[in-house]
């Protein structure tokens, strides 16, 4: 009877790190895809934070004064690409800006603030996921 070995475990190569403008190891790599402008470079890349406050009025003032640094444009200061309110279809609390290469939604809804942010993604792509989140925001 033939003798029974265990199976050989082989790992699988590790990816590479990888940052939203391509490989960026600063330890290693100091060249242009550290520094490279979000949306340079066409690596697909899509993240999201939703941040929960404790009250809406919270999050109302949160939506106002911006998140991470963008702030809802007024109607006045809207430019090609941007949209806000109800026609972004995640609520009048919302804007979003789109180019080829960069979308950008950010809305309010109840006790949550989102931020979605795509870079090199098909506006069917952006759209599904901002809608996903939106859902989910009870």
């Amino acid at each position: 009877m033939p003798e029974r070995v265990a199976p050989s475990v082989q790992s699988s190569p590790q990816p590479e790190p990888t940052h939203l403008s391509g490989r960026c190891d600063p330890a290693v790599e100091r060249g242009s895809a550290c520094s490279a402008e979000l949306g340079a470079a066409s690596v697909p890349a899509l993240t999201s934070v939703v941040i929960r406050f404790g009250e809406t009025g919270q999050a109302d003032r949160a939506w106002q004064t911006g998140v991470f640094g963008f702030t809802p444009p007024a109607t006045a200061q809207l430019q090609a690409g941007m949209t806000r309110g109800a026609a972004t279809d995640l609520g009048l609390s919302s804007f979003t800006y789109q180019r080829s290469s960069v979308r950008l939604a950010i809305w309010r809804r109840s006790f949550y603030v989102a931020v979605v942010i795509a870079t090199n993604l098909d506006l069917d792509t952006f759209t599904a996921a901002t809608a996903l989140i939106n859902a989910r925001l009870n």
